[in-house]
């Protein structure tokens, strides 16, 4: 939905439509199990104290990092008014040129740290229209070009199509945060990690070995084995340079399986 109009565009399979604001009726048969739960934990407010104070403290650590040239690496999204905040930091990352990060390469990065975040718009496309500054014309032509809820197209045209949005809750720790600081600094930093928590991932014990290398020439087509590539400022040499384009859309595997049969050359 836009900003100041309303915008949608049916999906084709009705499975996919379902999704479209489904009751979720497994919940209300938790409901009492809920309430017997934040009971226990001293009640929503005791709750919401212990979650803001966690989120404090991501704000104040995500605020201060920057790159080596002094410009800042992270861009966050409200905090302007703590009596309506919630015990969420939402943010993209920078780069040391000031272009944005794809929130999909923090989430992926993220997932080998064992950090569950969650990207996009988060259901609500009005919100991100205000806080990315995204236009009614620049929506409607990210739907035009393919845009779609779960997508990686992250950003286009320089600008983000969404953010990284970290949410704390009951069994939320300040250990969390420093898991998080840890793979901010050395995915995106070039830190070394600092910090030894008990965590599935050891980064400094991590290693790995390429067991197969293949290139996308055409976005959704078959790949090609390669013995060795040129690694370029975009990725490896070839690799999705092309797209098959019908009617204004990019055509891809998630509405037409059968693209994976059609083999390429280089």
């Amino acid at each position: 939905m836009l900003i100041d109009e309303f915008h949608s565009v049916l999906r084709n399979k009705i499975e996919e439509r379902l999704e479209h604001g489904t009751l979720n009726y497994y919940a209300i048969c938790a409901l009492t199990k809920g309430f017997a739960d934040l009971n226990r934990y001293g009640g929503i407010q005791a709750i919401n104290e212990s979650t803001m104070r966690i989120a404090k403290a991501a704000y104040e650590i995500l605020k201060q990092k920057t790159h080596w040239n002094g410009r800042p690496a992270v861009k966050i999204y409200g905090w302007r008014d703590l009596a309506q905040q919630g015990p969420i930091v939402a943010f993209n990352l920078l780069r040391d040129d000031g272009s944005y990060t794809g929130y999909s390469e923090v989430e992926k990065m993220a997932g080998l740290f064992g950090i569950d975040l969650r990207t996009g718009c988060f259901c609500n496309s009005g919100a991100c229209q205000i806080y990315l500054e995204i236009t009614n014309s620049q929506l409607l032509q990210y739907y035009q070009e393919g845009k779609e809820c779960g997508d990686t197209k992250d950003v286009i045209d320089g600008r983000p199509t969404g953010a990284v949005r970290i949410s704390f809750g009951r069994q939320s720790t300040i250990e969390d945060i420093l898991v998080l600081e840890q793979m901010i600094d050395y995915c995106f930093l070039g830190a070394q990690p600092s910090i030894d928590i008990n965590h599935p991932l050891k980064i400094e014990h991590y290693s790995a070995a390429i067991s197969r290398l293949m290139v996308y020439p055409v976005k959704s087509c078959r790949g090609i084995d390669l013995d060795r590539s040129h690694l370029t400022k975009t990725g490896l040499q070839y690799d999705r340079v092309f797209m098959i384009e019908c009617c204004g859309t990019t055509l891809t595997q998630k509405r037409h399986e059968k693209m994976c049969k059609i083999a390429t050359k280089v």
